[in-house]
């Protein structure tokens, strides 16, 4: 036995929504009405994703002003318009120090400039924890404490 849906049986099933009394008939026909005339669906193409959010863009433009079911609308396009750039866009997720890297070479920073505005390690030449002790005729500020940035590496600031 096989089943067909005909286009008078898609009409035949109101939505949840619908049918528990959350959206009154005429929210329900306008929102009809919407669908109808931009025909939303999942976004394949560049030039989909670009009409659809040009639509999203003139109801946003008046957000103030939209009847719920162009709220609805929206709301339904910005999901579709979501997964199409996720999908499409998604950069991939830095880990923390590639990502502060990034923000100091944006910033044109050094590591030294960012001493005193973050938490940091603080780690002794010559300590307990198997460091060789400083060369004997090294700096005196060798002994000193010295910041270093998780997972990079100190450089000199000769």
């Amino acid at each position: 036995m096989t089943c067909e849906l005909t286009s008078d049986a898609m009409y035949s099933f109101a939505p949840p929504a619908v049918k528990a009394g959350k959206m009154i008939t005429r929210h329900a026909k306008e929102y009809q009405r919407l669908l109808d005339a931009n025909l939303p669906h999942v976004i394949e193409t560049e030039e989909e994703n670009e009409y659809y959010r040009k639509v999203l863009e003139g109801l946003a433009a008046r957000s103030s002003t939209l009847t719920p079911a162009e709220e609805r609308l929206a709301d339904l396009l910005t999901l579709l318009i979501e997964d199409f750039e996720e999908r499409h866009y998604a950069l991939r997720r830095a880990s923390p120090v590639e990502a502060l890297l990034e923000l100091m070479r944006a910033n044109n920073l050094k590591q030294k400039d960012l001493v005193d505005s973050l938490p940091h390690t603080r780690y002794r030449f010559g300590s307990d924890k198997g460091q060789a002790p400083p060369h004997p005729r090294a700096h005196p500020s060798a002994e000193r404490a010295v910041p270093c940035l998780p997972g990079v590496v100190p450089v000199s600031s000769g």
